[in-house]
């Protein structure tokens, strides 16, 4: 005998409404761990921009940002895989990073290694805003008007400085990011720096950033 219309009824609204409320419970999943994640940041943000503040040197403040962002990827949940550490040279260097998402120093900072003296290029903007300049001053940034060598030889030259103070400059040559895969064209300060001063480019790789936290979003997901 066929099923009673009711019964048959009811699974068939069974059937539509699991993978319904398998979305729902994802969607739940996924915005508590992006307010986790927030509230996470939320409360190391503040100690660390002040012991970077306190400490004021970056030989001192290095090793904390590590620790830091080590933490974070670990209290999150966020896999971190680092290959070919061999190549970083012993000598002075230029490293030139993918730009994939606002997450990138949070990764490049835990993948160094604590004892490699590096010095993130900044855009200028950032003098003018008290919070991000007394932590990039904090951790030796180089402030530059341009990222393009022909237009801002005088910003070639202060990396370059920093260059001689022992310190590898860490470009990221796109100079901004977007949602779209792959790269974008590449600007030259990275390149005249390195060719200037007669040091190697190394080239860095970061791979799934974007995918976690992508341009024009905050809303952070889980990745690797």
């Amino acid at each position: 005998r066929p099923a009673p219309v009711w019964w048959q009824f009811v699974r068939l609204t069974w059937a539509g409404a699991v993978p319904q409320l398998r979305r729902v419970m994802r969607g739940i999943n996924d915005v508590l761990y992006a307010t986790y994640a927030w509230v996470l940041f939320a409360l190391l943000a503040p100690l660390v921009w002040t012991a970077v503040a306190v400490l004021g040197r970056p030989v001192y403040a290095r090793p904390l940002i590590r620790t830091a962002a080590r933490l974070i990827l670990r209290l999150t949940r966020t896999p971190l895989t680092v290959s070919g550490l061999e190549h970083l040279p012993h000598t002075a260097c230029v490293l030139a990073v993918n730009h994939a998402s606002y997450l990138d120093g949070i990764v490049l900072a835990a993948a160094l290694p604590a004892d490699f003296p590096h010095a993130f290029v900044a855009k200028r903007e950032f003098v003018d805003h008290f919070v991000p300049r007394l932590f990039l001053r904090g951790i030796g940034a180089v402030f530059v008007e341009r990222f393009d060598a022909r237009q801002g030889v005088e910003d070639v030259d202060q990396v370059a400085a920093a260059l001689a103070h022992g310190n590898a400059p860490v470009f990221f040559p796109e100079g901004t990011f977007d949602r779209r895969p792959g790269l974008r064209a590449f600007r030259t300060g990275a390149f005249a720096v390195a060719a200037n001063a007669g040091v190697p480019i190394v080239p860095v790789a970061l791979r799934g950033i974007r995918s976690i936290l992508h341009d024009g979003n905050w809303f952070l997901h889980r990745g690797t």
